[in-house]
């Protein structure tokens, strides 16, 4: 199959979508498919990326990245030249799978899509979760209304990776199927026999975004810090000032020296803190998914989340960790049992649900996804403009 990856930016920086993109790309590509992304070449600090424009620029995984230049480096990120890659070229791909919602380059290439009669697929990324639509929720309804719903209509699929996904994606009353099938995960690289803190430590690895539930973790690590020789680590890069707002609550409790941020770890040094952690904890409001808990588990550290993270069902069905309700006293039993219990005791369980989210999988799925969808004809169920 030749297949068409569509996405507004593909830099480091912007995050979940973009690395999936890429590690599905090359998935897919290993299973014997020509595989493009075609993206814009702005990075979410509002710069450029130096690269190639309008060439196939070959990638280490076996596809192809075309950038295309931006002509407006912030959001709603417009870029003319995207839209026209995908009107002229589109025909030449068997399906599309588009990456987001609410921003010009999706939202016009899917259009495009359905000029060209070529059948596509949408992956929501979360972006349709109660959630995320109250962000700025006038903009993003009449967003939806004017523009998104006619192109989520016009899909071939709607593609989902959790149960949570699907049931925000049913609310909105939509016409097109809905796919659930998970990402994959990559595997880790090799964690260095070191640890990288002397002291035992609870993790926190994500964006310092006020979304995570950092404020309810530290309220929970001060309640269990006057009885256990352990630290908590928050890694990441800050979002919006969100740190200094933590760091003035570790102030606040007096655990100042117990709680370390390290900042932004990437690679070998992010592995060796998940490699060493005693449990890995995510308390998020809303995580659609959530690739660092299947990170986590990847290198044997159990996992505490909310409620609220995609990943819940995994965890709890497996027993890799625990789930729990978003509530300060809840968060510290769960706490307490999984150091009680030990991180060596969870190894067999944070084996088995690592395993549900390998790329051969997915990639097989979302292959045959694929070729549900060209059985159905060319244009989709929603057909023309």
């Amino acid at each position: 199959m030749r297949i068409l990856q569509l996405i507004a930016g593909v830099a480091d920086d912007w995050g979940g979508p973009s690395k999936v993109v890429h590690e599905l790309s090359a998935a897919l590509a290993a299973r014997g498919h020509e595989v493009e992304i075609v993206a814009t070449d702005n990075t979410p600090t509002g710069g450029r990326l130096d690269v190639r424009r309008g060439v196939a620029l070959p990638q280490p995984g076996g596809y192809s990245v075309r950038y295309q230049r931006a002509d407006l480096l912030r959001p709603p990120y417009v870029s003319v030249a995207h839209a026209v890659d995908v009107l002229r070229r589109a025909r030449r791909f068997d399906v599309a799978h588009v990456h987001g919602l609410f921003n010009a380059p999706v939202t016009a290439a899917q259009a495009m899509l359905r000029l060209r009669r070529v059948p596509y697929v949408v992956r929501a990324c979360g972006m349709l979760d109660p959630y995320s639509l109250a962000q700025r929720g006038r903009v993003k309804s009449l967003y939806l209304d004017l523009l998104e719903r006619p192109n989520l209509n016009g899909a071939a699929r709607i593609h989902v990776s959790t149960r949570f996904e699907a049931e925000a994606v049913a609310a909105l009353g939509l016409r097109t199927p809905v796919a659930v099938i998970p990402q994959g995960v990559a595997a880790p690289p090799e964690a260095p026999a070191e640890r990288p803190h002397a002291r035992p430590y609870l993790l926190f690895l994500s964006r310092i975004a006020k979304k995570k539930g950092l404020t309810l973790l530290v309220e929970a690590f001060a309640a269990l810090a006057g009885r256990r020789d352990i630290d908590l680590i928050i890694a990441g890069p800050d979002e919006y000032g969100h740190r200094a707002e933590v760091e003035a609550l570790v102030a606040e409790r007096g655990l100042m020296g117990r709680v370390i941020f390290p900042g932004m770890v990437r690679g070998a040094d992010k592995a060796a803190w998940f490699a060493h952690a005693e449990a890995f904890v995510l308390p998020s409001d809303d995580e659609n998914f959530g690739i660092v808990v299947v990170e986590a588990v990847q290198l044997g550290a159990p996992a505490v989340i909310s409620d609220r993270v995609g990943l819940c069902d995994a965890v709890a069905e497996t027993g890799a960790g625990a789930v729990v309700p978003r509530e300060r006293d809840a968060l510290v039993k769960a706490l307490d049992g999984v150091l009680e219990r030990g991180r060596a005791d969870y190894g067999g369980a944070c084996a088995e649900m690592a395993a549900r989210f390998t790329w051969a999988h997915a990639a097989a799925r979302i292959e045959a996804m694929y070729e549900e969808v060209q059985r159905e004809g060319r244009g989709g169920r929603g057909g023309g403009l």
